[in-house]
């Protein structure tokens, strides 16, 4: 009785999270990428590469897949870039700067500053320390 109980809930929470993030799945999902198994993504693979391999494993994978790498690991979608114009298109945009949840962490022990504010508040923070960089300055 119990593991039926356990079975319903926790089918619950999985299909609450596939709702959830349905719309970025069917996003990143044309991405290429090695695919992985549901809920797991490229995991198991890993666990089996040791770390000083670890390197040389995400190069095959990109000479495989291309210049872009989607994959998952458990349930967090990742993309990696190799090329610096991409990396700078998404570095540059207004549109892409809000903070993943990795940084909700720090936010208590450094506060919403520069490195993790996003929106308006990042915006009006990095215009204030933007001069403080101006190249007359540096040379000084």
């Amino acid at each position: 009785m119990d593991a039926i109980i356990l079975l319903i809930v926790l089918s619950v929470i999985i299909f609450v999270y596939y709702e959830k993030h349905r719309e970025m799945y069917k996003l990143i999902s044309v991405l290429p990428g090695p695919k992985g198994l549901p809920l797991l993504g490229i995991a198991l693979e890993l666990l089996r590469v040791k770390p000083v391999e670890l390197l040389d494993n995400f190069e095959e994978k990109f000479k495989k897949h291309g210049r872009v790498l989607s994959f998952m690991l458990g349930p967090q979608h990742s993309v990696l870039f190799t090329d610096p114009n991409d990396v700078e298109v998404i570095l540059s945009s207004q549109k892409f700067i809000e903070k993943s949840a990795e940084y909700d962490f720090l936010s208590e022990w450094l506060g919403t500053g520069l490195l993790i504010a996003s929106g308006k508040k990042w915006h009006l923070r990095r215009k204030a320390i933007t001069p403080a960089f101006h190249f007359k300055i540096l040379d000084q």
